[in-house]
């Protein structure tokens, strides 16, 4: 049985060329291939943009474009979809000219931290590529408080003095009001104050370029630190009688370790000393005074309240 179709099989064959049989072979064999699962779904797909190519069917894209200074055809984008997706949430791809590039997008999607749990994420500016600085929602002289809302730090500056946004307590003033003292009115960015003059170091605009006890006007830091608009007076004593100035810019009253804890409040320890403290965990820090919101100070591993207790009972903290 198997001797006849042996013959009938070698007879068939008897008249077909060696070519017409590799052809034959060869197209079982890529027929074979093709239906294996995943390599006819590649097929199908096409080739991603920049991929050498030969006509338009190549190409995920559907176009394959023209040729190069080496006479090659490489693969070009349709639109933007044809595109590498791009890092960062505020980034979008896009296609011009069958040429993929980026550009900002995604306004008004969250890309980043909120800065405290007072204040809204930063979202996508539509404007810009990159995610914006996380600000916080509270203004000068306020901090985040534990409970999710702002709460002033009166007690950080004297009587008739403001908060910069730099931390320093200064008196505020107008354009009209004379030099006194060798003291000037000068424009900053948190408003007219008084001046001391002597510049510190160099700005830009903003007093938050400047360290502590100065502010920015046109492009110097000057002396700025709470002059009482008496005469003779110390223009720089940032910090009420016995306080002290920490190096995020807080005023706190100092102790020592073996004084017990009096009206609510404790001594603890910080990277400026021992300090009278109100509690009232801010936020968390490392081991620095500079983790932290002004008014408040680093302890352990959370900002405590430390804006300037008296000392005496009833008194704010």
């Amino acid at each position: 049985m198997e001797d006849r179709r042996f013959d009938r099989l070698a007879k068939s064959m008897a008249g077909t060329s060696r070519r017409s049989l590799l052809k034959g072979a060869f197209g079982a064999l890529l027929g074979g291939a093709l239906g294996l699962p995943g390599l006819s779904n590649a097929a199908a797909a096409g080739r991603p943009v920049s991929s050498i190519c030969r006509k338009n069917g190549d190409c995920a894209s559907g176009v394959c474009g023209p040729k190069d200074a080496t006479g090659r055809q490489r693969c070009v984008c349709a639109n933007s979809t044809d595109c590498p997706a791009p890092a960062g949430t505020c980034t979008i791809a896009t296609c011009t000219t069958g040429v993929c590039g980026t550009a900002p997008g995604n306004t008004g999607s969250p890309c980043g931290e909120a800065a405290d749990s007072c204040s809204p994420a930063p979202v996508c500016s539509g404007s810009a590529t990159g995610c914006p600085p996380a600000l916080s929602a509270c203004a000068n002289g306020e901090v985040c408080g534990s409970d999710g809302t702002c709460e002033s730090l009166q007690c950080f500056c004297p009587s008739g003095q403001m908060l910069l946004a730099n931390g320093t307590c200064a008196t505020p003033c107008t354009s009209s009001e004379p030099d006194n003292c060798g003291n000037r009115c000068i424009e900053t960015s948190d408003g007219n104050l008084w001046s001391a003059g002597g510049a510190d170091a160099s700005c830009s605009s903003s007093n938050l370029d400047c360290p502590v006890g100065t502010a920015c006007s046109g492009a110097f830091c000057e002396q700025v630190c709470g002059w009482t608009g008496v005469c003779g007076s110390p223009v720089c004593s940032v910090c009420p009688s016995g306080q002290t100035l920490l190096a995020n810019g807080s005023c706190a009253t100092p102790c020592t370790s073996s004084e017990p804890d009096n009206c609510g409040n404790r001594c603890i320890e910080t990277s400026d000393g021992n300090l009278w403290s109100a509690g009232g965990a801010d936020a968390s820090c490392n081991s620095s005074n500079l983790d932290c919101p002004v008014g408040t100070a680093c302890s352990g591993a959370f900002c405590e309240q430390i804006c300037g207790w008296t000392g005496e009972c009833g008194v704010p903290a």
